[in-house]
């Protein structure tokens, strides 16, 4: 069952989430598991959802990857929301 894991890095700076994602892109798309990844950058921070086939997928990509990178930056490393997957749509091939 897939499952959506949601989080935010408060403090975290447009400019800065898109150095980390260039950084982290390829190792994300490759990684066992991983569905989807969208990044939003708000007032306070950026927020984070992805789309794992399971939980234990997720955490082991926050804990090995995500934390380390996060934590060698000085910025807070987020307590993921995991929730069940009800329906994922995704757009056609054109």
């Amino acid at each position: 069952m897939a499952i959506e894991s949601r989080g935010s890095v408060p403090g975290m700076t447009g400019e800065q989430y898109d150095g980390t994602i260039q950084q982290l892109r390829e190792q994300l798309q490759a990684a066992p598991g991983f569905i989807a990844h969208i990044g939003v950058v708000t007032e306070t921070g950026v927020e984070v959802t992805e789309v794992w086939e399971s939980p234990e997928q997720a955490r082991a990509w926050i804990d090995h990857t995500v934390a380390p990178m996060l934590r060698a930056a000085g910025a807070p490393v987020p307590t993921p929301d995991i929730r069940p997957v009800h329906t994922l749509l995704l757009a056609s091939q054109r």
